[in-house]
């Protein structure tokens, strides 16, 4: 028997005030009805943030996403039962196909993870405020309209139940990879 507590979420993006020189800084936000649990940050977002901060210096992780064109997922940590201590948890990422399960082999799994938000701090104060559980790069092509980023994690086994244990969190993808971030191109000056 697999227990597991699962939450729908959409993909909603945001836009800025339109007194600013640019269409959004903002990453596309993931929300699981009112609640924010995470954030997408398009390699042309993270091309303006770096253009727009001026930055001497950026985590090579950053650049790399940009050159590459690797959008940058990154989720907060979901509440956990009393019983389940944080430290023995090891959060995923991945992208599935709308209905898919995340531990199903027909999925996108992230070129990389990791779980210290330091190198994009500096470009969305959001990111020191929140709890991050993960932070994953995946390519460009899985962003596909209608696919799925899930954020999952397996508890410790109850063994006095016999069961196994997990949590997930979802967002349907709102965003055609296959097509730039319009939303961070310059905006023309009136």
């Amino acid at each position: 028997m697999i227990l597991c507590a699962a939450l729908t979420v959409a993909f909603v993006s945001r836009t800025a005030p339109a007194q600013q020189s640019l269409v959004s800084l903002e990453p596309h936000i993931l929300r699981a009805g009112d609640t924010e649990i995470g954030v997408v940050y398009t390699p042309e977002l993270l091309a303006s943030l770096l253009a727009s901060e001026q930055r001497k210096s950026v985590d090579a992780t950053v650049t790399q996403a940009i050159s590459e064109q690797t959008p940058i997922v990154v989720m907060w940590k979901a509440p956990l039962p009393p019983d389940v201590p944080a430290l023995q948890l090891q959060w995923m990422v991945t992208i599935v196909e709308g209905r898919g399960d995340p531990v199903n082999p027909n999925r996108s799994d992230p070129l990389w993870i990791r779980t210290d938000p330091r190198f994009l701090a500096g470009f969305d104060d959001r990111l020191a405020r929140r709890d991050v559980a993960a932070i994953a790069a995946f390519p460009r092509a899985a962003f596909v309209l209608g696919r799925v980023v899930f954020l999952y994690a397996k508890f410790p086994p109850d063994y006095e139940r016999h069961v196994v244990r997990s949590i997930r969190r979802s967002a349907r993808i709102d965003w055609d990879g296959s097509r730039p971030d319009s939303r961070a191109a310059r905006e023309p000056r009136f």
